[in-house]
């Protein structure tokens, strides 16, 4: 619960980030914001149940966060 509480500020902080000088950009939906934070939460744990510190792994899990990530950009 501590992992998802910290990766909506992420994704809020990522968010103000992104919008431009004027303040205008895309507004994220509560609904996809707690659907990134999500998929951004669930790679550390992938990590601590594969308990392996191989690099393919840690490329494995990250490409997984993003292929999450594009999904949740496309169809929400």
């Amino acid at each position: 619960m501590v992992l998802f509480g910290l990766m909506i500020q992420v994704v809020k902080i990522f968010q103000r980030i992104l919008k431009d000088k004027n303040g205008k950009g895309r507004e994220l939906s509560e609904n996809k914001r707690y659907m990134y934070a999500l998929v951004l939460a669930f790679g550390p744990i992938i990590l601590l149940v594969a308990r392996s510190t191989q690099i393919t792994t840690w490329l494995l899990v990250a490409v997984f966060v993003f292929l999450g990530c594009f999904l949740i950009h496309k169809r929400a």
